[in-house]
């Protein structure tokens, strides 16, 4: 990569990205992401830096010493989880399916007033889904 473009190997820029451009792709896409689990490791008494000199306690008898590790764990988690539905047969398609396309793709939080699915054909063939929405843009 060249130096100038290292922004885009960074995980928020490549999730913005492929959910940007490619998020009605019909194959799947998978980022690498990393999260952090807290593990508990035994410690060694070499580590630990207090020398015993033959006598223990009984509690440090009974429990071994450990320490709390934070560990990246990669994680494949797939960025592009909306299907385009206008790809399916409309009789397949439950209100539900349409109200939360609308929400994802406009980023509205409200239901939509109506929407109409239909298929054009003549000389170029189509396929539309066409939403009205509650309320118009304050823009």
């Amino acid at each position: 990569m060249k130096q100038d473009a290292n922004e885009f190997v960074e995980e928020k820029t490549l999730n913005e990205l492929i959910k940007k451009h490619s998020e009605f792709i019909n194959f799947p896409i998978y980022l690498r992401t990393f999260r952090e689990e807290e593990k508990e490791v035994p410690v060694e008494e070499e580590e630990d830096g207090e020398k015993h000199d033959g006598e223990k306690k009984e509690d440090e008898a009974e429990k071994p010493k450990t320490k709390k590790i934070k560990e990246k764990i990669p994680d494949w988690k797939q960025i592009n989880e909306n299907k385009a539905i206008w790809t399916r047969p409309k009789e397949e398609i439950e209100d539900e399916e349409y109200v939360s396309f609308y929400k994802s793709f406009t980023k509205d939080y409200e239901v939509p007033l109506n929407w109409i699915h239909f298929k054009g054909e003549g000389e170029v063939e189509f396929t539309a889904l066409l939403y009205s929405p509650k309320k118009a843009a304050h823009d």
